[in-house]
């Protein structure tokens, strides 16, 4: 057989091939696609999670700021937190029930609902500041706890 008589047999395996290498390509960036899709959305959500924790630092320093802020000399919020020693701990903390405080604030890329209150904790008087950042317009929230002692709010932990 000659050359001719070859050519003459395989002229429609170019079309196959050309096919064949169509599918690859296509099945190539279709999976491309759906791994930079799946990649962008994942960063999309990191960030949110990231601005509603810093929505939630921002109560937390909001309240803290609000806390330590004077009204008079050495008169601030904290003072009421104090434990009155001439009662036991216990006492104290229950007739300061009403110093449990919740609030929310509206922030221009979410709301923040801070919540404090007073808690004994190895016979010290502590003041719990528990902040919730909620991103707007999604379910994205992240929550932050900084406990600190009434008596010296540099000793401070976060929970």
């Amino acid at each position: 057989m000659t050359l001719v008589g070859l050519l003459k047999k395989r002229n429609g395996s170019a079309l196959v091939t050309v096919i064949m290498l169509l599918a690859v390509i296509v099945i190539l960036t279709s999976s491309v696609s759906v791994i930079f899709a799946n990649n962008l959305r994942q960063t999309r959500l990191q960030e949110q999670k990231v601005q509603a924790y810093y929505l939630a630092l921002t109560g937390i320093d909001m309240t803290l700021s609000a806390l330590m802020l004077e009204d008079g000399p050495g008169n601030t919020l904290l003072n009421e937190f104090k434990w009155n020693p001439s009662q036991s701990i216990e006492d104290d903390l229950a007739n300061k029930q009403h110093l449990n405080q919740t609030d929310t604030i509206n922030l221009d890329n979410g709301t923040v609902t801070v919540n404090i209150r007073p808690i004994n904790t190895d016979n010290r008087r502590e003041v719990e500041i528990h902040s919730i950042g909620r991103l707007s317009n999604t379910e994205i929230t992240n929550s932050l706890t900084l406990i600190l002692e009434a008596d010296n709010p540099q000793v401070q932990r976060w929970d």
